[in-house]
């Protein structure tokens, strides 16, 4: 890699600056814009909906799977429970 063996760390310090603010903005995003949007649409609360869907989070991110059929079961579970209330 030519470019960054002749730069300084001035590459470095853009891209540290470049990584921050997309993370910001997207934790901006998600808690100041998506939240009221959630409320406005469905009624439910964002804590309620993350309490929701807690248990379908923890088994796709657990599984590592790609494909839904690890899922599925439990997002039906949640959903039927949901649902009754």
């Amino acid at each position: 890699m030519p470019l960054v063996a002749t730069q300084d760390i001035g590459l470095l310090t853009t891209l540290v600056k470049f990584v921050a603010i997309i993370m910001g903005t997207t934790l901006l995003h998600g808690l100041l814009v998506l939240p009221p949007i959630l409320y406005l649409t469905t009624g439910m609360t964002p804590l309620k909906f993350w309490r929701g869907a807690r248990e379908a989070l923890f088994i796709a991110f657990a599984t590592s799977s790609s494909s839904s059929a690890a899922t599925l079961p439990v997002c039906h579970t949640a959903y039927r429970t949901a649902s009754a209330r």
